[in-house]
Formats: C-alpha cells, structure tokens, sequence
C-alpha cells in the first residue's frame, strides 16, 4: 500500500480522483491540499458527470501549502490536479523530495518545462506518469489493437473529436487564460493529439485553425501530415454554449472497414455486417491509469503503456499546432 496525497480538489480532482483514492485498498490516501479549504465540502460542476462524492474531512490531514505537506507527510506519492501552469513546477518539487508523481494532462505549457519534469524523474530515480487518460479507455484500446494489428488494413483517414461547452469553470477562472491553461488547444485537445501520437507516431506536420470568440485558442482543428499520406483531423473546441454539455468521439476508416466511436456507443462497420463493440462492463479509466501507475511503481519500472516522453511528445505536437494557427500555415513538429 503506498501512501498518497491529491493536490487540487476542485471539480476533476474531487469528482474524478478523489472517489477511487479513498476506496481502493492498494491505496493509503493520508493527505489532500488545495488553496482552498471549502472545496471539502461542495463539488465544483465540470464538463463531465462526476460521481457527487464526500468524505469525512477529518479521516485525512488538510493543507493549503504543498511545500508544508510534502515536508510534513511521509509520502510514496503524489496526484497532481491543479491548474497547468502549476504541473511543472509541483511535480518538480515533489520529485526531487523522493516522490513518485502522477499529474493531469497536459503535461506542461511548455517543452522546458516537460524536460524538467522528466529530468527530475530520472535524478531522483522516482516514476513521472501524465493523465492521457484516452490511453485506458477500452473503446481506444479497440482502435488501438485494430490499428496495430492491421487486421482490416491500412488505416485510410481518421477524425478525432472532443467538445464542450464554454469552460467558465475553474479557480480564478484560469481555463479561460490561454497563458495559464493552454487554451483548449492544449487542455481539452491534447487529449486527441496524444492519441494521434499513440496510434500513429509524431506527424511530419501540423496544419491548424483557430477561433478566439470566447477565449483565446477556445478551438482547433488540425491536420497531421505524414508520409503515407492517411488524412489525420482533429477537432477540440469548447466554446459551445452551455447547454452543449461535453461529447467527443472518433470516426476511423480503414482499407476494409471503419470504427465508429459516437455517443458512448462503439461500432464496427463492414461490407457484410455491422457489429456492437461497445463495453458491456464500461471501467473506470481514472482509476485504471493511476492503479497500472501503482503497480510499475511497486516494480520499479516506468509504465510503457503511457510513457512521460510520450506526454512530452503530445505537447510537442500541440504546441506546433498552437504556432500553425498563429501563423496560418504548416507548422513542422
């Protein structure tokens, strides 16, 4: 049983996080830490249908300071689900005192910050894991291993979709300051491009449109350029209005069929037949990811499955999307 402590819980990390912390027994959670005590007891409303979860606040120790509960708590490690302009900065901090650190994606705002992150890691011999959360979902498993395998053929184009309603959520409002969050470009987009990165490897290029309506980078849309010349889309936008709620999903075409993930529902389409894929048994991929994180950190080995290099590589990607729209041209990664 490692002992843990979650940092940040607001919405994502008390709805998300925060449940299977306190119930799975490979987990020992002691203490929690947010600039703000009273979200012990109220849930912040997010873009996705979190469980409305309480606890006893005094069954764990509280803090408000991350330095003080790192020098005060004996801890294995730490959940890190704070605002983005944070990650590099905690995880670092956390790393060099002997923590093991997993943190929400994106990784970071820049790549000097996720080269330190990951040097961080590797000085200090502990394991750094980001929330592609994607990567332990079983419809993109599916997608995965059909790629992978090419059990239908080549894959001939693929569209990636994630959007939601306008993000006035959040302490001080830092999703809708592109300086602190990235904008969606890199908060509610990477999602997709780190799946691009996972199925398909680093693109050549990157072309990329913006809409600043709502918020600066509130959407875009990309291609990824690679040599066999597959057509790559992504779509990540979250200046919907607020009725919208959240929805995101792929279309994938191969030579001899297409994988359709819409609505919750995954399906397979052939010349002969169409075939329900959609899990019987849906898990809970928030808990997945951190509990194979667990297991590697009790072997003493990174988790291949979601390396921080690949993390890092994601917000490459999204970073040269980020400059394409800028400029209105193709962007090399």
């Amino acid at each position: 049983m490692l002992n843990c402590a979650l940092i940040g819980i607001g919405g994502l990390g008390k709805g998300c996080h925060l449940p299977y912390l306190v119930k799975r027994e490979e987990i020992n959670l002691v203490a929690l830490c947010d600039v703000r005590r009273e979200t012990l007891f109220s849930q912040e409303k997010i873009n996705l249908d979190v469980e409305e979860f309480s606890i006893n606040p005094d069954d764990y120790h509280f803090y408000t300071d991350y330095k003080e509960m790192i020098e005060k708590e004996k801890l294995d490690l730490v959940v890190i689900v704070v605002p983005t302009f944070l990650h590099a900065e905690i995880s670092v901090y956390a790393l060099n005192h002997g923590i093991n650190v997993f943190c929400e994606k994106p990784m970071a705002l820049t790549e000097e910050e996720t080269q330190a992150m990951i040097d961080a890691a590797e000085k200090n011999g502990k394991q750094l894991m980001i929330g592609q959360v994607l990567r332990f979902y079983k419809e993109y498993n599916v997608l995965k291993d059909l790629v992978d395998s090419k059990k239908y053929g080549e894959v001939v184009k693929a569209e990636f979709t994630r959007c939601s309603s306008k993000a006035l959520w959040g302490w001080e409002k830092w999703y809708q300051d592109e300086k602190r969050s990235g904008g969606a470009a890199l908060d509610l987009h990477v999602h997709d491009v780190d799946m691009v990165n996972w199925l398909f490897g680093k693109p050549n290029a990157v072309s990329s449109m913006r809409t600043d309506y709502f918020a600066d980078y509130e959407s875009i849309t990309t291609r990824y350029i690679y040599d066999d010349n597959k057509v790559i889309t992504t779509i990540g936008d979250w200046g919907y209005p607020g009725k919208f709620g959240f929805k995101a999903g792929f279309r994938v075409r191969f030579e001899k069929a297409a994988l359709l993930y819409e609505g919750g529902k995954l399906l397979l389409i052939t010349d002969e037949e169409n075939t329900d894929l959609t899990p019987e048994k849906p898990i809970d991929p928030y808990c997945q990811e951190v509990l194979e994180f667990v297991e590697c950190i009790e072997a003493g080995k990174p988790c291949e499955k979601n390396l921080a290099t690949d993390s890092a590589l994601s917000l490459k990607i999204a970073l040269a999307e980020k400059k394409s729209a800028a400029l209105k041209q193709v962007v090399e990664v």
